[in-house]
């Protein structure tokens, strides 16, 4: 059985969100094509010491409503992705942890990661 999807489908009660961690990780799966996280939360400073290696990943789709993510972590995803082709974000001011979503940081890392294949 190959896995082309991931579904986190969050919960109201959860005020900490979903694990990045295991969010990120399941995009290295060869056949991973869609990635949807619903309240993920990217806070944990050893997140950064998991190197994903560049364009490996076969993702397509990454949607992540209502998360709370350092732009840092989601960079970290786009540079193992050879060619996505669509990405959600809607940031979580409600997540604790996470605070600001610096769009910036996020929209220059799409450009320089996915330029050449985002719609």
């Amino acid at each position: 059985m190959k896995v082309s999807q991931v579904r986190f489908p969050g919960s109201d009660e959860n005020e900490n969100g979903e694990d990045y961690e295991t969010f990120i990780s399941l995009a290295a799966l060869p056949s991973m094509r869609t990635m949807f996280g619903d309240s993920v939360e990217g806070r944990y400073e050893y997140m950064t010491q998991w190197n994903f290696l560049t364009h490996t990943s076969n993702v397509t789709e990454i949607m992540l409503p209502h998360s709370a993510v350092k732009a840092e972590y989601v960079t970290q995803l786009l540079v193992g992705i050879k060619a996505l082709k669509r990405f959600t974000y809607d940031h979580n001011e409600d997540l604790r942890w996470v605070r600001g979503m610096k769009a910036h940081k996020i929209i220059g890392a799409l450009l320089e990661h996915t330029k050449h294949s985002l719609e």
